[in-house]
């Protein structure tokens, strides 16, 4: 499992890719462990029979996430990471939010909903969220602009308006 080095690199190669990007809060403890093939995991399983411990450790679930092309930043939880916390609402670790690529949630998992399950389900939709999430902001940019170009009309003098200040063309036009 290879994770995205950052929040800013993962934005960048998500505006390029055209997709949205994932961001996995995690505990300390959890991170040593946690991506396929961590050397951390590795060492723990030659002495302890386990499955995997979060859902990067899955080959599946990492399988998954390759074949739909998205970057995952890992963050750990910690004070240095607190800011990054609030900024995506996290109250409970583990957690996976998915970001568009200027860095709006468009969906959340936190902890015990942050199931692999979920996480499946959640990655295998990401991209009909994304594409009705551009269609919405599509709309909402046009709206926008409409207004603007509305609001623009309306604070020019009466004479630059369309028809304003025009004399009747004959008798039947005047008042």
């Amino acid at each position: 499992m290879e994770w995205a080095p950052n929040i800013p690199d993962a934005e960048e190669s998500s505006k390029a890719a055209g997709k949205p990007y994932l961001v996995y809060f995690l505990t300390a403890e959890m991170a040593k462990y946690a991506g396929l093939g961590s050397q951390a995991l590795e060492e723990y399983k030659k002495t302890n029979k386990i499955g995997p411990l979060t859902p990067f450790d899955n080959k599946n679930f990492v399988d998954t996430l390759a074949a739909y092309g998205y970057l995952v930043v890992k963050v750990i939880a910690s004070p240095q990471t607190a800011e990054v916390a609030r900024k995506y609402k996290v109250a409970a670790t583990p957690a996976l939010i998915a970001c568009s690529p200027n860095g709006e949630v468009l969906a959340q998992l936190q902890g015990e909903r942050c199931t692999q399950t979920n996480m499946l389900t959640m990655v295998k939709g990401l991209g009909e969220l994304y594409d009705q999430w551009k269609k919405a902001t599509e709309a909402r940019e046009a709206a926008k602009k409409a207004q603007n170009e509305k609001g623009n009309e309306a604070g020019k003098p009466a004479e630059a308006v369309a028809g304003a200040g025009k004399p009747p063309q004959n008798a039947d036009d005047g008042p």
